[in-house]
């Protein structure tokens, strides 16, 4: 009975009070090479290629038979930061160097995309992707750390 009640108080306080989730990384659209050939002006109305099912899965309708798209792109993102302060909670200076140079790291992110009409009116697809990755690397000392 006790845990049934410190249960129902605990997702009495979870649906009255919710928390935000936070993360951090960088959004990757470099889900179509078609469509990242076009700087992905009309992504989500034009079909290219099956990839395109990322920015709308209804586009794999404009596709007969089977489709297939693969791609990777290779992202080198040059990332630094500069004149940075930062304190502790409590007020105190953080410590260490206000400069970091090319923080981002390099990767490949890879893509592919599956259509096939089933019957006239039945499609089916499967997008296999990563949307969001990517990270940041610095100094264990930057005074930037915690931001």
């Amino acid at each position: 009975m006790r845990v049934t009640k410190l249960l129902s108080a605990a997702v009495g306080g979870a649906l009255l009070f919710p928390q935000l989730a936070n993360a951090a990384g960088f959004a990757v659209k470099e889900q179509s090479i078609m469509s990242q050939g076009a700087a992905f002006a009309g992504s989500a109305a034009e079909a290219g290629d099956a990839g395109y099912m990322f920015f709308n899965p209804a586009q794999i309708t404009k596709f007969k038979g089977n489709n297939v798209s693969t791609g990777v792109s290779y992202i080198m993102p040059n990332v630094s930061a500069q004149s940075l302060e930062g304190t502790h909670p409590v007020g105190g200076a953080i410590s260490g160097p206000s400069v970091q140079e090319d923080i981002g790291t390099e990767a490949a992110v890879p893509n592919a995309s599956f259509s096939s009409q089933v019957t006239d009116n039945l499609f089916v697809g499967l997008g296999i992707n990563a949307p969001f990755g990517m990270q940041t690397e610095y100094d264990a000392q930057w005074v930037g750390r915690y931001h």
